[in-house]
């Protein structure tokens, strides 16, 4: 749920791993992609948006970066 997300985006940004939504919005809410469909046939997608994140990353981390990332990742509970 909701709630597990922002414990985990919590841990790991007091972590100082920054973290990011997977994306601003279910797009099929967007006008721009009415065509698409109704937004509301497509459950899973706000689900998805509600539960996923990103844990930030850069093509100049080093494997001393890689590591730390790694060590915060297994030590959540």
């Amino acid at each position: 749920d909701y709630g597990q997300k922002r414990k985990m985006v919590t841990y790991f940004e007091n972590e100082k791993l920054q973290c990011r939504n997977f994306f601003s919005g279910n797009i099929l809410e967007h006008p721009g992609y009415s065509d698409l469909g109704d937004w509301k046939q497509f459950p899973k997608a706000s689900e998805t948006l509600r539960r996923v994140f990103f844990i930030g990353c850069s093509p100049s981390y080093t494997y001393e970066h890689i590591n730390y990332i790694e060590k915060v990742l297994r030590s959540y509970k």
